[in-house]
């Protein structure tokens, strides 16, 4: 989660440098959830695919992130939830077909007054 919370935090900084650059701004929307993923290797590919339940859920959640903003899945969720350094927000839910929804949170990095 601090890798894209990170990416979220640099943001503007990015910018700046494309556009030291002259080359145009990047928005992005960063999705996380939970659970295992499988490396694999075809026959006919060079290139390394990663399957898994994960993969398939971000594909499909990251829509809900605003531009610029980060998003995780349930699953993730119930593994980092009673960590005191974020503020959670359950956004939406997304259906997984058949009566069966999906919980989504925005995530935040939560500031400390010391």
């Amino acid at each position: 989660m601090e890798s894209g919370l990170a990416m979220i935090g640099h943001h503007d900084a990015i910018c700046n440098m494309l556009k030291k650059e002259n080359l145009p701004r990047v928005d992005y929307r960063v999705s996380m959830d939970y659970g295992a993923v499988i490396l694999m290797k075809s026959n006919t590919s060079f290139s390394i695919d990663m399957i898994g339940s994960p993969i398939n859920i971000c594909a499909k959640i990251n829509r809900y992130a605003q531009p610029n903003d980060m998003v995780i899945g349930g699953d993730l969720y119930e593994q980092v939830k009673h960590y005191d350094d974020y503020c959670f927000k359950e956004m939406s839910e997304f259906s997984l077909g058949l009566k069966m929804s999906y919980p989504i949170y925005s995530i935040k990095k939560e500031l400390h007054n010391e």
